[in-house]
């Protein structure tokens, strides 16, 4: 009908046809997927989308057991982020049910839903990072260190340290009252396989303990090599930051705690 805007009704279907993009039938997959890349086009130009109901429907197909569903669904996730009127600051409601989303396909075993997600993620943090307006930091927190304490591989963990890195470099004194759970969560993080995450959860233990927070920290794969030797320039930057005795004392104390109870993590790691 030429006087209806499918799109004002998205929300009430949206689902229903993700749903049939796992359907048996091929026909009415390729129907779907079909039906879903053009209201794509059309929500990227609309101007009076609104996310927030899209949000739950989008995250839930995130977590899909079919390929398909997962990567369509984080796809609209990364174009909406930045849609001229529905993204920026207009999801910082929706923040931490986006990122759940994000990290969920972080570590997906399909390649290209982890590319479009890696791209996503960066996308996010790159809007959270920069926007002037405000937003719950509990709920991001509690999305962060659930994925650190409860998933094995290293791109996931590695992204959520570095989501609790900006917000220590952006909120500075919200964080504070955060600090105790998350030292808890940072420190069981020193024991990880991995040594870029061993090497990441030290560089954002540091950031804890300085007052100004140092500068940017650079990831571990990024690191220069000078005559023969790896070093990390962000590393010394920090290093330059104003110690805040409070929190230096807090985390040194907490390390040296977790060494004294962890023999074999102080020879292995110490």
């Amino acid at each position: 009908v030429p006087d209806i805007s499918m799109i004002d009704y998205l929300p009430d279907f949206l689902d229903g046809l993700f749903n049939m993009l796992s359907d048996s039938n091929r026909e009415i997959r390729q129907a779907a997927d079909s039906a879903l890349s053009d209201f794509l086009k059309e929500v990227r130009h609309s101007t009076v989308l609104e996310f927030g109901p899209l949000v739950s429907i989008l995250v839930s197909q995130c977590m899909s057991k079919d390929r398909l569903n997962r990567l369509t669904a984080i796809t609209w996730i990364e174009e909406l982020i930045h849609h001229p009127h529905s993204g920026g600051d207009a999801l910082l409601p929706h923040h931490s049910e986006v990122l759940d989303a994000i990290l969920y396909c972080i570590s997906d075993a399909e390649e290209q839903i982890c590319i479009v997600a890696e791209r996503t993620n960066a996308n996010l943090i790159s809007l959270v990072r920069d926007t002037k307006g405000d937003f719950q930091l509990a709920p991001l927190l509690e999305t962060l260190t659930d994925k650190l304490m409860t998933k094995d591989d290293v791109p996931t963990k590695m992204a959520s340290l570095r989501w609790i890195n900006m917000l220590l470099e952006k909120r500075r004194g919200d964080m504070t009252e955060f600090v105790p759970n998350l030292l808890k969560v940072l420190l069981k993080t020193l024991s990880d396989t991995s040594d870029s995450v061993v090497l990441f959860t030290l560089q954002v233990l540091a950031r804890i303990s300085l007052g100004d927070g140092g500068g940017p920290l650079e990831d571990p794969d990024n690191l220069d090599v000078v005559h023969g030797k790896r070093t990390n320039e962000a590393h010394y930057g920090l290093l330059r930051g104003t110690k805040d005795e409070k929190h230096f004392k807090l985390v040194i104390n907490a390390i040296l705690g977790l060494f004294s109870k962890d023999r074999a993590l102080l020879e292995n790691r110490g």
